[in-house]
């Protein structure tokens, strides 16, 4: 509508139909060959064949990465003993986990002979019972953790 009048635009009148829109191209970027060749291709098909190869080129994915290309055989031994460092590091704080699992595991079996020791000698038998009990339930839901956490898919 134009602002001073209120009045809707006028496209053409009875006699000259309102220009028809040109269609939007889509902006694809094809490679130079292709274009080349489109422009060969008659205008009529010429977007079909367009609209064809940019189809394709989505299947095909990105485009590579252009440094893929500039990797040497140092770069690839670079990165080898990157990887090599890192994995000798994880095995290194595996290990080490492992000791300490280990060490506290004897310290806790140790504190809780200790903690039953006392319980007999002072001849609490009844609260022995109880902390045996719950010492059980606890070993048993850590057993249970411990499997159904090693057939999990990491």
């Amino acid at each position: 509508m134009t602002p001073k009048e209120g009045v809707p635009e006028h496209k053409g009148s009875a006699k000259t139909p309102a220009p028809k829109p040109e269609p939007e191209t889509p902006d694809l970027a094809l490679p130079e060959p292709v274009e080349a060749v489109l422009k060969e291709v008659p205008p009529p098909q010429r977007e079909k064949v367009r609209e064809t190869f940019a189809a394709l080129l989505q299947f095909q994915g990105p485009m590579p990465n252009p440094l893929l290309g500039k990797l040497t055989s140092e770069h690839l031994d670079k990165l080898i003993d990157g990887a090599d460092k890192d994995n000798q590091r994880m095995y290194a704080d595996r290990k080490e986990g492992r000791g300490q699992s280990k060490f506290l595991s004897v310290c806790g079996i140790v504190g809780f002979v200790v903690l039953c020791g006392l319980f007999l000698w002072a001849k609490q038998t009844q609260l022995l019972d109880k902390v045996i009990q719950v010492a059980v339930i606890f070993a048993g839901g850590l057993g249970a953790g411990l499997g159904l956490a090693r057939r999990r898919p990491n």
